[in-house]
C-alpha cells in the first residue's frame, strides 16, 4: 500500500516533564490506522502507549475531535478506553467545539452564510484569469497587498478562520471589485452556486 493510501493517527500526550516540572505536550507515536473504527483506533492508541512505557490506567483524560468514532458511548474510542480505565475523562476538542458553536450561531443570522460566501468567493475567481486580473487591479488601486483568495473546504473546519482572515485583509479591494462588477439590475449576473441552491 502506498504512503498516500495510509491513514495515520498521531498520538500526543500531555504530561509533567520530569526534568522541568512543567506540563508539556509531546509527540508519542503515529501508527497507521487504515480502518478508522473505534476499536481499531483504541487498539492502536493502547499499543502506542505500551510502546512508550505507558498504560491506559495511567491516563487521566482523553482528548480528540468530537466525532462519534472517537467519543461514542458504545463503539467509540472512548468506550474502549473506559474498559481499561473507568475513571478516564473525555475532553472534547475546544477548537472543534468553538467552530461548531460559531457555525451554529452564524446560521441563526439566516440572512448571510459566511461559509457559503467564502466558498463562492473562491470559485468566482478560481478558473478565470480575467477576474483575477481585475481583482488585482482593484487591490492595487485600494493599496491592498495582493494575495490569493484561499479555498475553504467545509470538512476541514480549521481552514475557515484563515479564509475569513484573508478575505478581511483583502476586503477594501474585494468590496470595490464587487460593487463595480455586479449591478443588481443587470441580467447577466451569474446564477447562484450549487451550495446556494
Amino acid at each position: 500500500m502506498g504512503v498516500a493510501m495510509k491513514k495515520f493517527f498521531p498520538v500526543l500526550i500531555t504530561h509533567v516533564d520530569e526534568e522541568t516540572g512543567l506540563i508539556t505536550t509531546s509527540f508519542l507515536d503515529m501508527p497507521v490506522v487504515n480502518e478508522a473504527t473505534g476499536e481499531n483506533i483504541a487498539s492502536a492508541l493502547k499499543a502506542s502507549l505500551k510502546q512508550g512505557g505507558l498504560d491506559v490506567e495511567q491516563c487521566v483524560a482523553f482528548s480528540s475531535d468530537n466525532a462519534s468514532v472517537m467519543t461514542g458511548q458504545h463503539r467509540g474510542v472512548m468506550s474502549y478506553l473506559r474498559k481499561g480505565n473507568k475513571d478516564i475523562h473525555l475532553v472534547g476538542c475546544p477548537c472543534h467545539l468553538s467552530a461548531l458553536a460559531a457555525k451554529t450561531g452564524g446560521k441563526a443570522l439566516r440572512s448571510f452564510d459566511v461559509e457559503d460566501f467564502i466558498i463562492d468567493l473562491y470559485y468566482h475567481f478560481d478558473k478565470s484569469a480575467k477576474r483575477k486580473h481585475q481583482l488585482r487591479e482593484f487591490l492595487v488601486f485600494n493599496d491592498v497587498v495582493v494575495r490569493k483568495i484561499l479555498k475553504h473546504v467545509s470538512t476541514r473546519w480549521l481552514s475557515l478562520h484563515k479564509c475569513i482572515e484573508r478575505t478581511l485583509n483583502l476586503w477594501e479591494g474585494l468590496r470595490s471589485y464587487i460593487l463595480s462588477t455586479f449591478d443588481a439590475d443587470e441580467d447577466d449576473m451569474e446564477p447562484p452556486s450549487k451550495r446556494q441552491r
